[in-house]
């Protein structure tokens, strides 16, 4: 650490190449071959093994900063900006499908997003002027850095920095300008030990050598919660993090301050309680780019949401829909989150009152009402032929929106009916209504209205099927259609170098699921 025999009885088999070889009995060409043969199969044994060897090269990530971290980090957060081989490709056809990133960033090597960083952390802090990339820093840093947060049991949680190098010497001399410059500017002195190709930053030398010597004990790379659910979250990304269930605690610690008797800081600890531990990572895809989070929901109480109908609406909604939120609900779900609500609120807060007086300035009967509105199945859309523009200069716009509800027809026909005599004309038309068996569809403009009730398959849609993948066991989902009418260029038109950028996105998509006790959700963009 740096701180600063063969069996003779056996008639041997000889391929020769050349003349003057003696001729050979009847059997020996069978020889020739099968020699042929056992060198052929060498060779393929050889070219399989560096076959997979150059596979594993280009699929690993490399290594990675959790393996210069003590197992006993409690979050944690990583980027690389040297991933796979895979990840690059998909990174690069991605993301120079952009003008903006093609042009203004570049592609061309990792080199250019580092010098990018430190000088935009130079000017932003107005710190540290005298220093050099190509002198200081680039001869040292690597493609691999972390921020982490590190328990040391009875003393205040460390926050720490893991950052690759490249060469042990030249960042010691570099992290050591770098504290030079920041004590000078007056900030405080700059902590850091190097070690094994990594530089750890902390507050101080004796922390950053501390966490390097508990890593070599017990590292979070081979921690065995850390690696269970960065699995579960499908694996390291460009950007990955995770949060152990020891955060809790600690986070607990910290709302303390709010003051023993308030009510929101025993709410809050109650709440996280309940959840573990959590992990996630942004990566590329084919022409996509997606966070994927994964949670520890044991403890929790989700019955209520943890149902597949997410899209039982969503996905037989015309093809052309622009935007949809949709969600599966169960019974009980407003009880569920008025609880929680109240909770937060405090001892004094009044739940039954509220609810009343809601309900009177409505017309609604609260909370009942609402998971009328919602039913089993609920989808909020836009149409593809929504008109920004006219929306923005007409007074009384026909908006192509919808709220569908799979449920009891009758009953919310009922709700729409007080609604309507409590606000008069103008609700009436917000809340027009059409039914067809149990899917009622409510919106102002009555020929989305039958568009949307006679349907469609917008669930079958590969733009669908490659943003919200999972849609068919999600409790939620949410998809945006860019390709699907002129919505986008009327946010844009004043702006064409905005419009050329925004031009290769296909769709978005941001779907949840649960998995026994696992909550999964799914964020996607996609470009064409």
């Amino acid at each position: 650490m740096s701180h600063h025999t063969p069996d003779e009885s056996q008639e041997p088999e000889l391929l020769e190449l050349g003349g003057g070889a003696p001729m050979r009995s009847a059997r020996e060409p069978r020889r020739v071959r099968r020699g042929v043969l056992a060198a052929a199969g060498v060779a393929a044994l050889g070219l399989a093994g560096v076959s997979i060897w150059a596979a594993v090269a280009f699929f690993a990530s490399g290594p990675q900063p959790a393996e210069t971290l003590p197992a006993s980090t409690v979050a944690y957060v990583s980027v690389d900006l040297d991933p796979s081989g895979e990840q690059k490709i998909a990174a690069v056809q991605m993301l120079r499908q952009f003008p903006a990133i093609r042009d203004e960033i570049g592609l061309d090597t990792t080199d250019d997003l580092r010098k990018a960083i430190f000088e935009e952390i130079q000017a932003e802090a107005g710190a540290c002027t005298g220093l050099d990339y190509a002198d200081d820093v680039e001869p040292w840093l690597g493609d691999r850095m972390a921020l982490a947060l590190v328990d040391r049991d009875t003393q205040d949680p460390a926050p720490v920095a893991a950052v690759q190098v490249t060469d042990a010497e030249a960042a010691d001399a570099g992290l050591a300008a770098l504290s030079a410059c920041g004590e000078d500017a007056g900030s405080q002195p700059l902590g850091f030990a190097v070690s094994g190709g990594w530089a750890v930053l902390a507050e101080s030398d004796e922390i950053a050598e501390q966490v390097i010597d508990d890593a070599a004990e017990s590292s979070l790379a081979d921690d065995a919660d850390y690696r269970t659910w960065t699995e579960k979250a499908g694996g390291a990304g460009i950007v990955s993090f995770y949060v152990s269930d020891g955060i809790g605690p600690m986070i607990q610690e910290g709302l303390g301050s709010l003051g023993p008797a308030d009510p929101r800081a025993e709410a809050y600890a109650g709440a996280l309680e309940q959840y573990g531990a959590a992990a996630g990572a942004l990566r590329f895809g084919d022409n996509s780019l997606e966070l994927e989070m994964v949670t520890d929901v044991s403890g929790v109480e989700v019955d209520w949401a943890d149902n597949d109908r997410g899209d039982d609406v969503a996905a037989r909604l015309p093809v052309d829909t622009a935007m949809v939120l949709g969600a599966g609900l169960s019974d009980g779900w407003t009880d569920a989150l008025l609880e929680q609500f109240a909770a937060g609120a405090g001892d004094g807060f009044d739940l039954d009152a509220l609810l009343a007086e809601a309900s009177r300035q409505s017309g609604l009967e609260l909370p009942d009402d609402l998971e009328t509105l919602t039913g089993r199945s609920v989808a909020i859309s836009v149409g593809s032929d929504l008109d920004v523009d006219a929306m923005m200069r007409s007074a009384t716009p026909q908006v192509p929106v919808a709220w569908s509800v799979e449920g009891d027809s009758d009953a919310v026909a009922d709700v729409l009916d007080r609604v309507g005599s409590r606000f008069g004309p103008l609700a009436a038309g917000l809340l027009g209504s059409d039914a067809d068996g149990d899917l009622s569809v409510i919106g102002p403009d009555p020929d989305y209205r039958a568009a949307v009730l006679a349907g469609g398959e917008l669930g079958e849609l590969e733009a669908y099927r490659e943003a919200v993948p999972e849609s068919e066991r999600s409790m939620f989902v949410l998809f945006v259609n860019f390709d699907r009418g002129s919505w986008l260029n009327g946010l844009s038109a004043d702006d064409p170098e905005l419009m050329e950028n925004l031009e290769p996105l296909h769709a978005f998509g941001f779907s949840g699921w649960m998995d026994g006790d696992v909550g999964h959700s799914l964020l996607r963009l996609t470009t064409d």
